[in-house]
């Protein structure tokens, strides 16, 4: 580890150190007219979801180094002091969770809850590069049963050996790890689409290139698919320092939608999971855009939704869900997104500490 980001590192736990219990936000996102938004529960830094059939809602974080658990509108910690625990699935019973460089598991996690027993978690592989930057972690469980994790590159633009830059599936056991696509600077969300089951992730693009370039990505997995980072970005923006060093038979794989630089796509998830959003939004996805950090005027900020055209496909975005922006004053940042038992649409929000709830008015 470098001496910046050992430095970094200093200053993030000084901060998950002295996050506190958080207040209510002061503001509500806003839906689309037919459609409202409350508060689920406030949960510190939350990031991604995993929900399970009882309604548990478990919430990672980044910075807080916390795992929560909400149930009833009521926010709990389950685990204190990790690094980065940002990824987390849900699966027959048992939670997993992603820190930096490990993946462990919590066995029978919602007996656990409900006893109020003691939470134990067990590594399954610890041999993920430790770098904070990009090192935060998602996960998404595959048709095949085998998770799939990405290693972002540990740097703005470089050309990093592997395991970066990559995403990768292991099997349940954390075992059997597996790279099934490179040239990917950093993807925070994934999904699978309900009838291809082709896995649709996110890329976020490198900075210091300007405040329009290069667009973000939505990308849709080929295994073996060379994704262009760090030689080329998007569907066609040579890297000034790196296009010249692309290897002359590689082949690179673009993106199905271009999204405005910096406006950080994370959470992606289609309709069809829930009923009332599938008839309102017949084949479309929804993506959370958690904001630009160095753009000169802010971009994203929102939550997006794509929906097919007369040609069946998906070329634009539009918002859907807003008000996370009172220029210049940032109220909150979307991340991931995930359906309740009931088909209500849940957005965890790093910045405001929330798990925000979005239902149809019937």
């Amino acid at each position: 580890m470098t001496s910046f980001m050992k430095r970094l590192a200093f200053v993030l736990s000084l901060v998950g150190a002295a996050i506190p219990a958080l207040a209510q936000p002061k503001f509500l996102p806003v839906a689309p007219k037919g459609f409202k938004v409350t508060l689920l529960a406030s949960a510190a830094n939350a990031r991604q979801m995993a929900l399970s059939p009882q309604g548990f809602v478990y919430v990672g974080s980044m910075e807080a180094g916390l795992v929560h658990v909400i149930q009833n509108g009521k926010s709990q910690v389950l685990l204190r002091d990790l690094t980065h625990p940002s990824g987390l699935l849900w699966h027959k019973g048992d939670l997993y969770v992603a820190e930096i460089s490990r993946l462990s598991v919590i066995r029978g996690i919602d007996d656990v809850v409900k006893k109020g027993g003691k939470v134990t978690l067990t590594p399954l592989k610890t041999d993920f590069p430790n770098d904070l930057n990009h090192g935060w972690k998602t996960l998404a469980l595959g048709p095949d049963e085998k998770i799939y994790i990405p290693v972002g590159a540990p740097c703005n633009v470089c050309p990093p050996p592997a395991p970066y830059a990559s995403i990768h599936r292991v099997g349940l056991d954390g075992k059997g790890m597996e790279t099934v696509a490179r040239g990917i600077r950093n993807s925070v969300g994934m999904t699978f689409h309900p009838q291809t089951k082709e896995l649709w992730f996110t890329e976020m693009g490198r900075d210091m290139m300007g405040d329009d370039m290069p667009p973000d990505e939505i990308n849709i997995l080929k295994v073996g698919a060379h994704y262009g980072f760090p030689y080329l970005h998007a569907k066609k923006v040579k890297d000034p320092n790196y296009f010249g060093q692309m290897p002359p038979k590689l082949v690179t794989t673009p993106p199905v939608i271009e999204i405005p630089a910096h406006a950080a796509p994370i959470g992606i998830l289609f309709t069809h999971n829930s009923a009332s959003f599938a008839k309102a939004y017949p084949g479309c996805f929804l993506v959370a855009l958690h904001g630009s950090w160095n753009r000169s005027k802010k971009n994203g900020h929102e939550v997006s939704i794509g929906c097919p055209n007369k040609q069946n496909q998906i070329t634009a975005l539009k918002p859907f869900l807003t008000g996370f922006l009172k220029t210049p004053t940032v109220l909150g940042r979307p991340v991931d997104l995930q359906w309740d038992k009931e088909g209500a649409l849940l957005v965890s929000d790093d910045h405001a500490g929330a798990v925000w709830r979005v239902e149809k008015i019937k």
